[in-house]
């Protein structure tokens, strides 16, 4: 996720004040496209992620089904990141392929859509499963987003497709954890959380929110 010739993102960003987020802002401060296949790979900017998670209590799995509007600026193959194995990935409908690809400098991995698109609005959609710190304990299930910039892609893109760090969109995620009735769960997250019922919850992330800003700590009631 970090990559080496957008070092200076950071100092762009926290030099802003105030920063007011938005499409062009973010592209600004993207990273060159570079050549791949019959093109190039282009950087995109998100506008919208929904995410639903499923913890199933019976089965010991984690699920999450995807769905990404993003903006291409220009024709081009879409980069986006997730370290699980993405499943079922459609691209406006249409099944695509998914490679892990290096940047020009090897400095970091991220993917990329097989399908070339125009420039404008698209929809991604895929599957994968989550298997980094979640436990399936005798009262519930704890599950963490912990991320870190010590080492190479430890954000969000551990566990939720995303976008690189120049971007910034709004989110939301549906978590249900099935098969534990009689086993409550809290969601803490630094989003507005909704429980509709019980453990079935609902969080929503502003628009100014990035791979790094998300704080998400599922567990049983009354364990912390």
């Amino acid at each position: 996720m970090r990559l080496a010739f957008a070092i200076l993102i950071g100092f762009a960003v926290s030099a802003s004040a105030p920063f007011v987020p938005s499409a062009s802002a973010d592209l600004d401060q993207s990273p060159p496209d570079f050549p791949f296949r019959d093109g190039e790979a282009v950087f995109v900017d998100f506008t919208r992620a929904s995410y639903h998670v499923v913890y199933d209590f019976a089965a010991k799995t984690a699920k999450v089904e995807s769905e990404i509007d993003f903006d291409s600026p220009r024709p081009g193959y879409p980069i986006f990141d997730l370290v699980p194995e993405p499943r079922d990935v459609r691209l406006d409908d249409r099944e695509v392929e998914v490679s892990e690809i290096a940047d020009p400098d090897d400095a970091s991995r991220f993917r990329v859509l097989g399908s070339k698109v125009s420039a404008g609005e698209h929809r991604l959609t895929l599957s994968h499963s989550i298997d980094s710190n979640v436990v399936f304990g005798e009262n519930g299930v704890s599950s963490a987003f912990w991320t870190t910039d010590l080492t190479d892609r430890r954000y969000l893109e551990q566990y939720l497709p995303t976008n690189l760090l120049f971007d910034q969109y709004p989110m939301s995620i549906r978590v249900e954890v099935r098969g534990a009735e009689g086993k409550p769960h809290e969601l803490r997250a630094n989003g507005r959380v909704t429980e509709t019922a019980e453990n079935d919850f609902t969080v929503e992330f502003p628009d100014f929110y990035g791979a790094e800003s998300v704080f998400f700590h599922l567990s049983p009631s009354g364990s912390l």
